[in-house]
C-alpha cells in the first residue's frame, strides 16, 4: 500500500511534548515557526526607553527563534521511512526565471500520478512517497550536475529512488526531460542499475501558457509517467531481492499504450535484463539486453550486464564441480569483449561508474583465465582490481563501495594463490570491513581471514 508522507516499518517513536518542548506549526507556504513552553507564546515586556524598544526586542526575539529553528532543521533533516522510499523533486528549469513555477507544476503532476499508481499495488511491502514540497528542487543544467544534486538529496532524506527532470524554457518550444536516480545503498549486487537514468528523448511543447497547453503536456507525459510508476514498483521488488516479481513487473510495462522506443524503453529493457540475470534466466536476460542495445547501440549499462551474464554462464559448471577444466573460457573471452566495449561506450549515464564496473569485470575474467592455466599472469587481474580500489578513493565514491570490497576479496584470493597468506588475510579483512551492511558476506570474508591466519584455508575461488 502506497503511503503519502507516512512512516513504514522503520518507524521512529515520536517524542511526547513536555513543558519545554518545541512545537512546530506549518504556515501556508510550507515553512514553519517554532514556539517554546508547550507552544504557548509568552510575551516579556522590557520597557527601557518606551514602547518602540519593546517592539524591536520582540521582533528580534522572533527572528532569532525562527532562524534557530531553520538552522536546526538544516542540521537535522527529515528522513524517509518505509520498506521502499520514492521521492519526487521539483524539476530544474533553464531559461526565463519568471516561469520557474513550471518545474514545480510538472513535478506535482508526476507525484500525483505515482501516488495513484503505487497505491494500487504494494500489498507485500510499504512504499512511502514524498511530494516535491518536502523534497525540494533539483539543481543543475547538465545531466551530471543534476545527478550529483539527486545523489545529495537521496542521502539527505534516505530515499531509494528520486524522480526529477529538466525543463528548458529558453526557446519558444520547451524541452522537458524526465529523469530518475537509483540510490546504491539499498540495492546490493545491483551496480549495473544504480545511478542516473533518462527516460527517453526530451518532450517538445510550445510554451505552456494556458490550460490547453497544460492538457497537451499532461497527455504527452502520460505514458512516461505510467512507465516510471511501473519501473518504481519493479525496483521495490528488486531492492527486496525478489527478482522474479521484479522481472514480471518490468515485463508488464513493455506494452504501456503510447510508450514507444524513443521514450526511454532502453531503460526498461536494461532493468528487465538485470532482473532476469539475477534469476539465472540468462536467455531472457540477453534478449532484453539486446533490445536495449537495438534502441541505444552505444549504451554502456547493458554492455556491462552482458559481460556479467557471459561470466556467470562460464562459471556455471565450475560452481557444481569445482574443476578448473569446467570453466568455459570461450564465454570468458566474450565477457572480456563486452567489458571492453562498455569502457568505450559513448552513452555512460551520469554517476553510473561504467569504467569502474568494467575494470572489475575484466579483473574477474583475467583471474579466471590465469586460474585455468592459460599462462596469463595474475598481474593483469591485480591491476584491474587496484583500479577499482583507487576509484573508490577510501570512501570518496561510496557508490562503488561493494565493488571495492569485492576487489579486496579477489586480491585476497590472488595473494593466497601466490603463497602470501598474511597479505591475503589482510585483503579479506579489508573486504569484510567495507561490507558492514551485508552481515552474511562480511562473515564469509572474516572467516577466510581467520582461516588464513590459522593456516587452514584452501585456494578455491
Amino acid at each position: 500500500m502506497a503511503k503519502k508522507d507516512t512512516t513504514g516499518k522503520r518507524q521512529n517513536k515520536k517524542a511526547r511534548p513536555t513543558a519545554d518542548s518545541i512545537e512546530v506549526s506549518k504556515v501556508g507556504d510550507g515553512s514553519a515557526i517554532a514556539a517554546g513552553r508547550g507552544a504557548k507564546a509568552t510575551s516579556v515586556v522590557i520597557n527601557f526607553f518606551g514602547g518602540k524598544w519593546q517592539l524591536l526586542i520582540s521582533l528580534l526575539a522572533i527572528i532569532l527563534a525562527v532562524g534557530g529553528y531553520f538552522l536546526w532543521r538544516e542540521l537535522n533533516p527529515a528522513k524517509m521511512t518505509g520498506d521502499f522510499r520514492v521521492a519526487v523533486a521539483n524539476f530544474a528549469v533553464i531559461g526565463n526565471s519568471d516561469k520557474a513555477s513550471a518545474g514545480t507544476e510538472l513535478a506535482e503532476g508526476v507525484y500525483l500520478k505515482l501516488n495513484e499508481s503505487l497505491s494500487e499495488v504494494s500489498k507485500d511491502f510499504t512504499i512511502t512517497i514524498w511530494s516535491p514540497d518536502k523534497v525540494g528542487k533539483i539543481e543543475g543544467d547538465t545531466p551530471e550536475e543534476r545527478a550529483l544534486s539527486a545523489e545529495k538529496i537521496t542521502k539527505r532524506i534516505d530515499a531509494d529512488v528520486l524522480v526529477y527532470g529538466l525543463i528548458d524554457i529558453s526557446e519558444p518550444v520547451w524541452k522537458i526531460t524526465p529523469e530518475f536516480y537509483i540510490a546504491s545503498e539499498n540495492f546490493y549486487e545491483a551496480e549495473e542499475i544504480t545511478g542516473q537514468h533518462q527516460m527517453g528523448e526530451p518532450i517538445s511543447l510550445v510554451g505552456q501558457e494556458n490550460v490547453a497547453r497544460r492538457i497537451e503536456l499532461s497527455n504527452k507525459f502520460e505514458s512516461r509517467a505510467q512507465a516510471i510508476s511501473r519501473i518504481t514498483i519493479g525496483l521495490a521488488y528488486y531492492s527486496l531481492q525478489d527478482f522474479q516479481n521484479a522481472l514480471k513487473v518490468f515485463q508488464s510495462a513493455e506494452n504501456i499504450p503510447g510508450w514507444d522506443e524513443s521514450q526511454g524503453k532502453e531503460v526498461l529493457y536494461l532493468l528487465a535484463g538485470n532482473a532476469a540475470m539475477m534469476t539465472k534466466d540468462f536467455d531472457t536476460s540477453m534478449t532484453d539486453l539486446n533490445k536495449a542495445l537495438s534502441i541505444e547501440p552505444d549504451y554502456g549499462r547493458p554492455l556491462i550486464t552482458m559481460g556479467s551474464v557471459y561470466y556467470l554462464q562460464a562459471l556455471g559448471p565450475f560452481e557444481k564441480t569445482k574443476k578448473q577444466s569446467d570453466i568455459d573460457l570461450s564465454l570468458i573471452d566474450m565477457a572480456v569483449e563486452k567489458f571492453k566495449q562498455a569502457l568505450k561506450a559513448k552513452n555512460q549515464p551520469a554517476l553510473s561508474d561504467i569504467p569502474t564496473k568494467a575494470h572489475f569485470g575484466l579483473g574477474q575474467c583475467y583471474l579466471m583465465q590465469s586460474y585455468t592455466g592459460m599462462g596469463l599472469s595474475l598481474n593483469k587481474a591485480v591491476d584491474e582490481f587496484q583500479i577499482v580500489i583507487t576509484n573508490y578513493g577510501n570512501g570518496k565514491n561510496p557508490r562503488i563501495r561493494e565493488l571495492a570490497a569485492e576487489s579486496h576479496a579477489r586480491l585476497g584470493l590472488i595473494n593466497n594463490l601466490s603463497g602470501y597468506s598474511n597479505d591475503a588475510a589482510q585483503e579479506y579483512q579489508l573486504a569484510a570491513e567495507l561490507l558492514f551492511d551485508n552481515p552474511e558476506r562480511q562473515k564469509q570474508y572474516q572467516e577466510r581471514a581467520q582461516e588464513l591466519f590459522a593456516g587452514t584455508t584452501t585456494t578455491t575461488p
